[in-house]
This record gives structure tokens, sequence and C-alpha cells, in this order.
């Protein structure tokens, strides 16, 4: 997305961050994952303005307060 000739859409995900990206065997994205800390309480509206713009750009979008093990991800994103 950073990488877009369309400035509009490279804009918007300029300067963003996300805690973890799992791809696939052929490096696609199949979901950002997001670790919500306490820092995360005072930032609520902007991870759900995140978490749309993620969604509308076609990623699934994951949040947990405690690490994930392996069966828990394959079960929420699967």
């Amino acid at each position: 997305l950073i990488t877009s000739n369309d400035y509009k859409i490279r804009s918007q995900f300029n300067r963003k961050v996300t805690d973890f990206v799992l791809l696939d065997e052929n490096m696609e994205v199949i979901a950002i994952i997001e670790l919500d800390d306490p820092t995360h309480l005072e930032k609520v509206e902007e991870d759900r303005l995140r978490d749309q713009m993620l969604i509308e750009a076609g990623y699934i979008v994951r949040r947990y307060t405690n690490i994930p093990s392996v069966r828990q991800l394959q079960k929420d994103i699967y």
C-alpha cells in the first residue's frame, strides 16, 4: 500500500504501524494481528479508525489482549 502510485492511498497508510502481519507461504497477507496492551485504552478511537481503514483495504484484522496461540489464530482467522 505504501508503494502504491496513487498518492491518496499511499498517504492513508503512511506512518501506520501494526504489531504483526501473518503471511502465507507466498508472502500474501492473511491477517493483521494487533496486541492491545493497557496503553490502547487511551487509543480506542484511533484503533477503530485504523481497523476500519485496513478492513476497507481488504485485510482481516484481529485484536488480542494476550498473545494468542496458533490454535486460537487458526480458529479466529479461518
